[in-house]
């Protein structure tokens, strides 16, 4: 995923800082990372606000207030 470090205009568009940025090409990907314009940054998935299940834990446990 790429991230806009400034405000970018690509086309029509425009990302602003903060932004993850599409529809670049290749080229303008390479240019505009060494320009530090835009940079790399790990994709995560949103999180639905619940927590995983621990099958280790106990029933008694799992219902703590």
């Amino acid at each position: 995923m790429l991230k806009a470090i400034s405000t970018i205009i690509v086309g029509s568009k425009v990302f602003r800082t903060g932004q993850t940025v599409t529809g670049l090409s290749p080229i303008d990907k390479n240019w505009m990372k060494k320009a530090g314009y835009i940079a790399e940054t790990v994709g995560r998935e949103k999180s639905s606000g619940t927590e995983a299940v621990d099958a280790d834990r106990k029933e008694s446990d799992r219902n703590e207030l």
